[in-house]
């Protein structure tokens, strides 16, 4: 069974286009619901169909774009997407008011499966999406799926986007990655899955440098956290993996159903001016912000209510096995 992701073709052509990047002009496109891929090899693809189309669109403009940088513009309109878009480095993409991102399941052919990310920057820099006015990224409650995928990344933006309608997965998945930043979004939950890694809106593993601004977290288990903690094995010695360099500031947190924050193995956080509420006095959370194996946190100048513990702070427990990793840069 195949899945849908054009990563390999994109990866492809960036590489032997790479000597020339820095000397290429960067590039706007403007595209809408209805443009067809700027590639006629696109077209001809035996997976391009009516369902696929707006998916294909987006990234013969990605492949595009990787070989200069620049913007893509998303003006206003649905796009259905069933597979992986790979943002390339130094590329924009921006949504313009009224878009709508849709996560969709149908490939219209029976042996294409649809993929889990939305979006994906992986090994990227210097990349952002942006939402000007209404943007939404309906995840259309498709089961373990991720909107944005950020791995061994940096200086990534997300901004202005209203994410909605996960069922399990992560909004927004940062893995291995530093220098990210995530401002002015909203996170909504309505439904979700069993399971830590399924119940973040904001996942963070393995990275560093990561500040996340002035978002709203509408009914999470948890708005922002990490999972298990994990070792890294450095020729004979293994140690602990502290994320390092994580600001959390003015957030608004209502209803979170376990923490608004959950960290683990984190060094020297900065918990600042964030509102944390829970207005069902009946279901409080257990606390404002959860912490496991924490190093120097800074909390302060928070507004905490509805909740059992403002903050509360543990000894590191893992259950199972951790996982070994060699060292991120």
């Amino acid at each position: 069974m195949e899945i849908l992701d054009d990563s390999n073709t994109v990866l492809a052509f960036r590489m032997v286009l790479q000597t020339n990047y820095i000397q290429a002009k960067q590039r706007t496109f403007t595209v809408n619901p209805k443009t067809i891929p700027c590639s006629a090899s696109y077209r001809q693809r035996p997976y391009y169909n009516k369902k696929t189309q707006q998916y294909y669109m987006i990234s013969s403009y990605m492949k595009q774009l990787s070989a200069t940088g620049g913007t893509l513009i998303l003006k206003k309109g649905i796009y259905s997407i069933p597979g992986t878009i790979n943002v390339p480095s130094n590329v924009k993409i921006v949504c313009a008011n009224g878009v709508k991102i849709k996560k969709t399941t149908a490939t219209g052919i029976k042996k294409v499966n649809a993929a889990k990310y939305l979006f994906r920057l992986n090994f990227e820099k210097n990349a952002s999406i942006q939402g000007n006015g209404k943007v939404v990224f309906d995840m259309g409650n498709v089961k373990g799926a991720t909107a944005v995928f950020v791995s061994m990344a940096s200086n990534i933006t997300l901004s202005g986007i209203h994410f909605l309608n996960k069922k399990g997965g992560s909004y927004v998945f940062v893995k291995g990655s530093k220098n990210v930043s995530i401002h002015h979004c909203t996170f909504e939950r309505k439904k979700d899955i069993s399971g830590l890694k399924n119940r973040m809106a904001v996942r963070l593993e393995m990275s560093k440098k990561i500040k996340i601004e002035s978002n709203q977290f509408l009914n999470p288990d948890i708005g922002v956290g990490t999972t298990k903690f994990v070792v890294l094995k450095e020729g004979e010695k293994i140690k602990k993996h502290y994320q390092d360099s994580i600001t959390i500031v003015s957030n608004v947190f209502t209803n979170t159903k376990k923490a608004a924050i959950y960290a683990v193995l984190w060094n020297k956080p900065i918990i600042k001016k964030n509102v944390i509420k829970r207005n069902d006095t009946r279901k409080r959370a257990g606390a404002g912000m959860a912490g496991f194996g924490v190093k120097a946190p800074s909390f302060s100048a928070n507004q905490i209510s509805g909740c059992v513990y403002a903050a509360v702070f543990d000894e590191l427990k893992n259950t199972g096995s951790e996982k070994v990793f060699s060292p991120v840069a």
